[in-house]
C-alpha cells in the first residue's frame, strides 16, 4: 500500500502556516480572519470525529445460519450512547474465512442520542463458509474528511455459517434392477407389499405382527416373515471442494460445483431419491441438509476427489449410481484417471460440470470438459452455476 506523502491534514497545516507567516508579515484583518478560519475549521476537523466515536458502541449477535447472496440471520448494532448526535460514522466488520478476509463497510450518515441501529440485513455474504467475525472498526471523518481516527473492538468466538446458494440441475433418470431381498433399498414412503420374500429370525425392533407363527413352532425362536417390497433408485453424490487457491472466491470453478452439488442433493431429496453423500474417505451422508452444511464449512482441501471417489465406488451396492460434481479447472484427461477405479461402470457414473451462469447451450456442449467425458462414454451434464 503506497503512503500517501502530502494528504489533506498536511495541506490544511501547510496553508495555516503560510497565513500565519503572512499574518505576521504584514499585519491586515483579511489575512487575520482567514488564518482563524482555518485554524478553526482544522480544530473543529480534529475534535469533532472523536467526539462523534467517543460515544457510539458497536456489538455483533451471530445466530442460525443463512444463504450465500441473502440477508443474514444475525444482528449487527451500532448505538449512540453520547448525550449529543453523532454524523459521519463508518462501520466496517472483518470476517475471516480459511486463508482469506472479507471486509464490509457500512456507511451511518447520523445517529441521534440513545438511537441503536441494526446493520446485520445489509451484511451479504457472496460466498459459502464458516466465517469469523474477527473484529468491528468505527471511524468517522465529521465534519470536513480532513482527519478520521478510528476504534476497534474485538470479537471473540462469534461465527457465522453460510450455506451454499442452490443450483437447479436436471437430475437423471435412474433405472433400478438390483434384487432386495432384505429391503435394504426401500424408501418406505412409497409402501408395503404382502409377498412373502424370506424368513429369518427375529431382531430387536422388528414388529410382532410380522411374526410367522408355524416357522416359530417348528423352530421353538421367533421368525419373522420379511416381506418383499420395490427398491428405491439410489444416488451417490460427490463433490470437488476448493483448494486454497479457489477457497472465499464466489467465482472460483470449485466454488461453483458446490453449489451445483447442494442444489443436486436438494432436488433429489424432494424427488424422494435415495441419497449417499461421500464427505472425503469417511462415512456417507443419507440428509442433504446436512450435507449442504456439511459443504459450507469446508475448509481447503478436505474432501480430494480421488480417494473420496474410490470410497464411494467401493461401497456401491447393485443398483446404485454415482453422481461426480466438478468445476471447470478439469481436463477431461485428469477426470478420466479419477474414475479409473475397479469396479465403477461407466454405465453407473453422471457427471455434473459447473459451468458459469451466462455460458449459452451450444457453448457448453462444445466445453472442453464437458465434450471430453462425453467422448468417452460418460453420462456428461453441465450445469450453469
Amino acid at each position: 500500500m503506497k503512503r500517501v506523502l502530502l494528504g489533506k491534514p498536511m495541506v490544511m497545516g501547510l496553508l495555516c502556516l503560510v497565513l500565519l507567516g503572512a499574518t505576521l508579515s504584514r499585519p491586515q484583518p483579511l489575512l487575520f480572519f482567514m488564518l482563524l478560519f482555518m485554524t478553526t475549521g482544522c480544530a473543529a476537523a480534529l475534535l469533532l470525529p472523536w467526539l462523534s466515536l467517543w460515544g457510539t458502541t458497536a456489538q455483533a449477535k451471530v445466530d442460525g445460519e443463512s444463504i450465500e447472496g441473502l440477508p443474514p440471520t444475525l444482528q449487527l448494532l451500532i448505538a449512540n450512547r453520547a448525550w449529543w448526535p453523532v454524523f459521519m460514522v463508518s462501520a466496517e466488520t472483518r470476517w475471516r474465512w480459511g486463508p482469506r478476509d472479507l471486509v464490509l463497510h457500512h456507511d451511518i450518515a447520523a445517529l441521534s442520542r440513545g438511537e441503536t441501529l441494526d446493520l446485520g440485513q445489509e451484511v451479504r455474504f457472496p460466498c459459502r463458509g464458516l466465517y469469523e467475525l474477527v473484529e468491528i472498526r468505527l471511524s468517522s471523518g465529521f465534519p470536513l474528511g480532513l482527519f478520521e481516527p478510528a476504534v476497534r473492538r474485538r470479537q471473540r468466538d462469534t461465527r457465522h455459517l453460510v450455506l451454499p446458494r442452490s443450483i437447479d440441475v436436471e437430475l437423471p433418470q435412474l433405472a433400478h434392477d438390483a434384487e432386495d431381498p432384505d429391503s435394504e433399498q426401500v424408501n418406505h414412503r412409497h409402501g408395503h407389499s404382502t409377498e412373502l420374500g424370506l424368513l429369518r429370525p427375529y431382531q430387536p425392533g422388528d414388529p410382532v405382527r410380522r411374526a410367522h407363527w408355524r416357522a416359530s413352532a417348528r423352530t421353538g425362536e421367533l421368525i419373522i416373515q420379511q416381506l418383499h417390497q420395490s427398491g428405491s433408485p439410489t444416488l451417490r453424490v460427490v463433490s470437488e471442494v476448493p483448494d486454497r487457491e479457489q477457497i472465499g472466491i464466489a467465482d472460483a470453478p470449485a466454488e461453483q460445483a458446490i453449489r451445483v452439488a447442494a442444489g443436486l442433493c436438494r432436488q433429489a431429496a424432494a424427488a424422494r431419491l435415495r441419497l449417499k453423500m461421500q464427505l472425503g474417505p469417511g462415512a456417507a451422508l443419507t440428509d442433504a441438509d446436512e450435507f449442504c452444511r456439511a459443504l459450507a464449512a469446508a475448509p481447503a482441501g478436505s474432501m480430494p476427489l480421488a480417494p473420496t471417489i474410490a470410497a464411494a465406488a467401493h461401497d456401491m451396492l447393485d443398483g446404485e449410481s454415482l453422481a461426480i460434481v466438478v468445476g471447470t479447472a478439469w481436463q477431461a484427461d485428469d477426470v478420466l484417471r479419477l474414475l479409473d477405479v475397479p469396479g465403477l461402470e461407466p454405465a453407473r457414473l453422471i457427471i455434473f460440470v459447473a459451468l458459469p451462469a451466462h455460458t449459452g447451450a451450444e457453448e457448453a456442449d462444445a466445453h472442453p470438459l464437458v465434450a471430453g467425458l462425453r467422448r468417452a462414454g460418460i453420462d456428461s451434464r453441465a450445469s450453469f452455476a
